[in-house]
């Protein structure tokens, strides 16, 4: 039903948009920003998925409401360090030991967390948190870590 993931240059989001569209998919894409605003990201996805659909010869454009993302949770910027993140990237660690980046996938989770808590996905839906790597990043941001 929903697929969440770190949205940043816009090739993962928009190359699944794509897949999906042509795949007449009814599946919803939620890039969470973690560089710009939400307003921004939108416009670098659309553009490029629709680019990438030129390239496939698709004739149907992508309907603008599939464009999805969030910008809540950038922070003071991109690779800066947020409460959420932080929380999120202890709580996947020590509740699934998985291991989540600060810059990428970390601020994804924190929103994807928040999505849970504040209900915004219902009991019942399929949800896929697309984990794009960079585990290795934890060790430059060993200090935002301690004390956990």
């Amino acid at each position: 039903d929903h697929l969440v993931l770190a949205t940043a240059s816009a090739g993962t989001q928009a190359g699944l948009l794509a897949g999906l569209h042509l795949q007449k998919s009814k599946t919803s894409v939620l890039g969470i920003c973690v560089s710009r605003s939400a307003e921004e990201q939108e416009n670098k996805v659309r553009a490029l998925c629709a680019e990438t659909l030129e390239l496939l010869h698709c004739k149907r454009a992508l309907p603008p409401e599939a464009v999805r993302t969030n910008g809540d949770y950038v922070g003071q910027g991109y690779g800066l360090a947020t409460r959420g993140m932080i929380k999120a990237v202890a709580l996947a660690a020590s509740s699934e030991g998985l291991l989540l980046d600060p810059v990428y996938t970390g601020k994804a989770m924190a929103g994807l967390v928040d999505l849970v808590r504040e209900g915004k996905l219902n009991d019942g839906e399929n949800v896929v948190f697309l984990h794009t790597g960079g585990s290795p990043a934890l060790f430059a941001y060993r200090s935002t870590f301690d004390g956990l």
